[in-house]
């Protein structure tokens, strides 16, 4: 998928600070890493620059962009 917002850096580096966007991150964040951990998948380079922003669903709505992990080149399968 193309991420038009660029990465997280680059995203909150960019703006003031949202506290409903910034909670949005988390709860985005916290439910990526749950989906992984409970499929027993270690991501091992989780940082701003490997956490993508989505925001071609925005429009003229209350949305907010969307975020996806990215880079599993050190990730690990764990059994």
């Amino acid at each position: 998928d193309f991420c038009d917002g660029g990465d997280m850096n680059e995203y909150l580096l960019s703006r003031k600070p949202n506290r409903k966007t910034n909670t949005s991150f988390m709860l985005q964040l916290s439910s990526a890493l749950a989906f992984l951990h409970k499929n027993q998948i270690i991501h091992r380079d989780l940082k701003p620059d490997n956490i993508l922003i989505s925001q071609s669903r925005l429009d003229t709505s209350d949305l907010e962009p969307t975020l996806k992990v990215a880079d599993f080149g050190l990730s690990k399968v764990c059994s």
